[in-house]
């Protein structure tokens, strides 16, 4: 009996002691920075109110509202003055809350199919200070235009010049992004019928991320050159045929050439 009363009295000291430590409580100065990272991606709407939010927070609330003021970092922007509009460069966090908000509006048409940055900052706040880290954000501005696909998986097949040298078989596999999906092998088993030799079979395979633009071209990025030299390309994709046709750029032979690829999309 003394052995377990002895234990649990142990026991009750430890919970006692861990009861009684106090929590670990921010100190310092009250800080306004970007909350939940310094970069994303609007993708502006063909209407005229179309905007995005970005969080910005302070490590101590206040009894009363304060005002903070943004800037744009023209070194960082790509985007022109008539793709985004802020309609106040200066926003409020209300009184006793710890979050204030960024609202930029976009203009659809003004907005260039590549894409643009816009790179806010973080400038001042009433009765607290800008913090030394986190305070640019990086905007991508996009055209919001969601392509219907028919299909997800696709009959290839690969081409030099109009020499039809390889069919195979793939699936479209969405990355999250707008009209972006990655590919495992955009040419299939293209290096072994071009060189009529069996032992590259599995190898050299051209895995690639593809997006399709408001105006259907297709920006093409290689998800790893896999051994591959000059690996690129560009695209576009036949909405009315349902077919993507690519032009992947590639050294490994002695007189490099492009290889044309068409990825008819199955229903």
């Amino acid at each position: 009996m003394k052995k377990y009363l002895f234990i649990l009295s142990i026991f009750t000291l430890f919970l006692t002691s861990c009861d009684e430590q106090d929590p670990e409580l921010y100190d310092g100065p009250s800080l306004i920075y970007f909350t939940e990272g310094t970069s994303g991606r609007f993708f502006v709407e063909d209407t005229p109110e179309s905007s995005t939010q970005i969080v910005v927070g302070v490590t101590k609330a206040a009894s009363t509202d304060r005002t903070f003021t943004v800037a744009v970092n023209e070194e960082l922007t790509t985007a022109t003055p008539d793709q985004y509009e802020f309609q106040s460069y200066t926003f409020t966090i209300p009184a006793n809350e710890y979050l204030g908000y960024v609202e930029v509006f976009g203009n659809f048409d003004a907005i260039s199919t590549q894409g643009s940055t816009l790179a806010i900052e973080l400038v001042d706040i009433q009765n607290a200070e800008v913090a030394n880290f986190d305070t640019t954000f990086l905007l991508g501005l996009n055209q919001y235009c969601p392509v219907d696909l028919p299909g997800t998986s696709f009959n290839g097949s690969a081409f030099i010049g109009t020499s039809l040298v390889n069919n195979f078989q793939g699936e479209l596999v969405p990355t999250g992004g707008l009209n972006e999906y990655s590919i495992a092998n955009a040419w299939g088993e293209f290096v072994a019928a071009a060189t009529g030799d069996d032992s590259y079979l599995g190898q050299y395979y051209y895995p690639v991320v593809i997006q399709i633009g408001c105006d259907y071209n297709v920006s093409l990025t290689p998800a790893n050159t896999n051994g591959i030299p000059g690996a690129g390309g560009t695209g576009v994709y036949n909405d009315g045929a349902g077919v993507i046709s690519l032009s992947l750029t590639q050294g490994l032979f002695t007189e490099p050439f492009n290889v044309e690829v068409d990825l008819v999309l199955v229903p």
